[in-house]
């Protein structure tokens, strides 16, 4: 597969202000989806380890880092990056009126670390048509073909 990320153009309006003509930004569309068998192919193709020795390792990552999240603990990927629980919750007026029934988010933070930052300043880009969630495009039509966009993300 072609190293390209692939976006489509979506119109959005101002919403402050409603009566001006919408602006066209880009928005990424995922080329697929892959799976740990497929990252485990990906990587006995690069060592010496076999890949169901690799879908053992990888399991028991997943395992090794939910265990370590549910703990509260930073899980560190190496260069990868590092992954952390944080919370959202009502206030309370004193320390001792605040209860956990006031926690009502809580997310997974990812923060990117070198390579995946790396990765970010060498992307390349292709414009295709609007993908609708069959996989088709949302207008009939074949997928636009041409020459990728080189360009850094923000």
């Amino acid at each position: 597969m072609e190293k390209l990320v692939t976006y489509s153009l979506a119109a959005r309006k101002n919403p402050q202000d409603p009566d001006s003509p919408p602006k066209f930004y880009a928005r990424a569309q995922a080329r697929g989806v892959m799976s740990i068998e497929e990252i485990a192919t990906r990587i006995q193709r690069e060592c010496t380890v076999t890949r169901p020795d690799v879908v053992a390792v990888l399991t028991a990552l997943e395992e090794a880092v939910s265990d370590g999240l549910k703990c509260g603990e930073i899980i560190r990927l190496g260069s990868l990056g590092s992954l952390q629980v944080s919370l959202g919750s009502e206030g309370s007026d004193t320390e001792d009126a605040f209860t956990t029934g006031m926690i009502k988010r809580k997310r997974i933070l990812f923060r990117p670390g070198a390579v995946l930052q790396d990765a970010l300043k060498t992307l390349a880009f292709e414009r295709v048509s609007t993908l609708d969630r069959t996989g088709g495009t949302a207008d009939g039509g074949e997928e636009e073909e041409g020459e990728p966009d080189s360009g850094l993300s923000a």
